[in-house]
């Protein structure tokens, strides 16, 4: 019988950058929270989840 399978640090491959927003999903009404202002955010947290796998996979990965 074999035990659940081991953690494994998902590669910065495996995560999707955020899609930019379509522009119809702007409805161009001065909405104070715009889809297409929050994308920035979204991505610069993307680009921290990743730096953070890259760097738990090297700590896991060195000898």
């Amino acid at each position: 019988m074999s035990g659940p399978a081991p953690f494994r640090y998902p590669t910065p491959e495996e995560t999707d950058l955020p899609p930019y927003p379509d522009q119809p999903d702007c409805c161009n009404g001065g909405c104070a929270v715009c889809v297409l202002e929050g994308w920035p955010e979204e991505v610069q947290a993307w680009k921290e989840k990743v730096e953070e796998i890259r760097a738990k996979r090297a700590i896991k990965t060195d000898p």
